[in-house]
This record gives C-alpha cells, structure tokens and sequence, in this order.
C-alpha cells in the first residue's frame, strides 16, 4: 500500500481534520522569488485538496519590486476583499439573498531580511498591520524555514542568507547543489519529498526560535525585541496554522 501523501515519515498515519467545511477558501500570496513559489505550490498539492483552500500566488518575476511596492499590491487585493465582504453583509442585513462566497483568509505577502533596507521593512511591518495583510517575514531568508524541516536552529547567521545555503546544502541530499554555482533553487519533487511529512517539526522549531533569542544578546519574550532583530527566525509557520495544516 502506498503512503498517503503528507503522511509522517515512519508509516505514522496522517489524522484526518473532520468538520471542516470543504468549501474551497481562496488565500492570496505575494512572495519575492521562485522558491517560494513553488513551496506554495508544494503546499496546495499536499494539503489544499483535503483542507478545502487554494493559494493564488503572485511572484515578482522582474525582482525589482521593493517590500513596499510588494506591500501595496497586497493591500489593494485586501481591500478588494474587504468591499467585497461588506457587500454580502449589506445584502444580508436588507434581506435580500448574499451571493455564496467562502471565507478568506487574511492577504499574506512574504519578505526576507537579507538585502532589504532595514527601515523600509520596519516601515513595512507597522503599515501591514493596519491593513489586514499578514507578513510571512524570515531571517536572513527563506531557506530557513527549509532547513528547519530537516534540521534544529542553524544559530545566528548574520543576516547572511549565503551561510544558510551552505548549511541547507550540507543538511540533505536532495539540496547539495541548492545555490550552487551550477545548481538551482527552485523546488522540484526530490526537494519537496524531503519536506512532507515533517511540517510539525519545522513549526516546532520555528516557534522555539520566536520564543527564544537564539544570539543572547536578546529575549523574544521581553516585550519590545523587534521582529527584525531574530536571527534566525522565520513566521512561515503562521500560514500554515492559519491553513489547518498544523494546529495553532
């Protein structure tokens, strides 16, 4: 018998999420490269059918978007979303029949500390969260929230993406030429096999950074400790508890 897809590594079964309305729910992601286009794209294929929802995926294809602009673009697809729920309410409230319409989950658009001006990415966070767009933001990048798949916390890595690539190459054999002068980092099937299944642990992981300043110059629970200080940290893990894939 073959293993259902997302299944734990080991033959444990998956448990099966009852009650849900199986309605499909449309969530928005606007992301910055390839990689994590295609782990979103991993995502809807290994859990979209079964947990009813479907992510659109916008990628800036030029890369030359700054967080800001990026930002906006979301924003206007919030704000869409946001007239388009009044509507239903307002047909609602005057009796008339609302069209049928599932729930959708806040906009998201994904950012890595890397390269981005440290000011425009605070600039960045504050108006987000006035707007209803979450920010899926990792530090130094988004290979992080990778490797926490396959690894614990790699320590701090200076906001150097180029270390961590290192790392995740060294961590699994599907990634040895991960950014590598010849190699690419776009997720195929081998890649994305040695992620499945192991989606809990990575959240484990992830959480425990966010709880705990890994460079000791810093603790994530004193209020104040500013997101874009955590090195390495990574909020990915917030789509999928937003997803039901993993529980909040």
């Amino acid at each position: 018998m073959s293993r259902r897809r997302g299944a734990p590594q080991g033959g444990a079964p998956s448990r099966r999420r009852t009650g849900r309305n199986r309605r499909r729910q449309d969530v928005y992601a606007y992301v910055e490269g390839g990689t994590e286009h295609d782990y979103l794209r991993y995502l809807n294929s290994q859990f979209g059918g079964d947990l009813g929802f479907h992510l659109n995926i916008d990628i800036d294809r030029a890369k030359g978007m700054t967080p800001a602009q990026m930002l906006s673009v979301a924003e206007t697809k919030a704000r869409e979303l946001a007239n388009e729920e009044g509507h239903a309410d307002r047909a609602r409230s005057s009796g008339r029949p609302a069209p049928e319409r599932t729930k959708v989950l806040p906009v998201w658009v994904f950012f890595d500390r890397d390269d981005n001006p440290e000011d425009e990415l605070a600039r960045v966070h504050d108006r987000a969260a006035c707007c209803r767009v979450n920010v899926a933001f990792s530090h130094p990048c988004f290979e992080l929230w990778l490797y926490l798949h396959l690894a614990d916390s790699p320590g701090p890595q200076g906001g150097q993406r180029a270390r961590l690539h290192d790392r995740l190459r060294r961590v699994h054999s599907a990634y040895v030429d991960y950014a590598a002068s010849r190699g690419s980092k776009r997720l195929d099937a081998a890649r994305c096999a040695a992620l499945a299944g192991q989606e809990g642990l990575a959240v484990r992981r992830a959480r425990a950074l966010v709880a705990y300043c890994d460079t000791g110059q810093c603790d994530h629970r004193v209020d104040g400790c500013r997101t874009l200080d955590r090195d390495p940290s990574t909020g990915v893990y917030l789509l999928l508890e937003a997803l039901g894939i993993v529980p909040p």
